[in-house]
């Protein structure tokens, strides 16, 4: 008796397309790190400067990707995308920044060293005009110039702050209350003074509180109240900042 063999050699080819066809599962490929920049790219950074780090990577097989950060010291210590603004400690330290991409199967990881320096200190002196006239019952605002033969350096942040004021006797005053601030650029008004000037009116401060860790470039000035309507035009004569600073 005869077989019919067609039948099975028909259901084997038929599987064998199928396999075929499905093929074998095809194999993830790894992310590839293209770009890993950091901008300032100075060797050594000043404490608490801020740095953005930025990386770019491909992936053969199209797949999405993501970035986590760690970073050693500094703020943040971690985060997350392509990119991402790191502020340096404050103090003198070798950091890493370490950045890892995934594309969901596979992960690849790449670092950088950043040094960050000391403190480094300067200072600066302003004065105002000399003989500025003070309005009955008005406010008046006083800039100060800084001395041209010592330049501010870039990134200097206010470490102590010293002031002189000076004003006429009381009888161009007749016994006048009035307040002094002192503004800083960013627009921090301290007061200095508050009370009724019965002598000449000279003062002194130092270390003044409320100012620490704000620039240092910019206009200082005096703002100066006058609470009575009562007298004469008051008169300040020159008064003299001084801002010790690091960067």
């Amino acid at each position: 008796m005869q077989r019919n063999v067609i039948a099975p050699v028909l259901v084997v080819l038929l599987l064998g397309g199928i396999l075929l066809m499905g093929g074998c599962p095809k194999k993830n490929s790894e992310p590839v790190f293209f770009s890993f920049t950091r901008s300032p790219a100075d060797t050594l950074l000043a404490p608490a400067s801020k740095v953005t780090f930025k990386v770019a990577a491909t992936d053969e097989d199209g797949d999405s990707l993501t970035f986590t950060w760690t970073f050693s010291a500094g703020t943040p210590t971690t985060a997350s995308g392509d990119s991402v603004v790191w502020t340096a400690p404050s103090a003198a330290t070798v950091c890493t920044a370490k950045v890892r991409c995934s594309d969901g199967e596979a992960e690849i990881d790449t670092s950088m060293v950043v040094r960050v320096r000391a403190w480094l200190t300067g200072s600066v002196a302003g004065t105002t005009p000399d003989s500025t006239y003070l309005p009955n019952n008005a406010t008046t605002e006083i800039p100060f110039t800084w001395d041209p033969t010592e330049p501010i350096k870039p990134g200097a942040i206010v470490d102590k702050v010293t002031l002189s004021i000076s004003v006429d006797e009381a009888d161009s005053l007749e016994i006048e209350q009035f307040t002094v601030h002192l503004v800083s650029p960013r627009g921090t008004a301290v007061l200095v003074y508050d009370g009724i000037s019965l002598t000449e009116l000279e003062l002194s401060l130092e270390d003044i509180n409320g100012f620490a860790g704000e620039p240092v470039e910019g206009t200082w000035k005096l703002k100066f109240v006058r609470n009575n309507p009562q007298g004469y035009n008051g008169v300040v004569e020159e008064c003299d900042l001084d801002v010790d600073y690091k960067y």
